[in-house]
């Protein structure tokens, strides 16, 4: 919460449009709780929307499956890494 609180400061702003959460590695627990206290911070009016980079179909799902409200998922799109 001090990170978002810091953002809001410097931006001068009351809440942040738009928090994009990234998580590079599943079998590192936690992505589930983490994303839980940013729709807690979106609830609280810090954040008007929240997103995702690159998650996959099914970790994109237990998100929603979870009651977490994503509103978008940025994913990479490369002709050179096709991964």
């Amino acid at each position: 919460e001090a990170s978002i609180d810091g953002s809001l400061l410097r931006l001068g702003v009351d809440r942040l449009d738009l928090v994009q959460f990234h998580w590079w590695d599943y079998d590192v627990p936690g992505y589930l709780d983490a994303a839980g206290w940013l729709a807690d911070l979106l609830t609280a009016g810090k954040i008007r929307a929240l997103g995702v980079t690159n998650f996959d179909t099914y970790h994109l799902r237990e998100l929603v499956g979870a009651g977490i409200p994503i509103v978008s998922n940025q994913t990479q799109y490369s002709l050179l890494d096709r991964r």
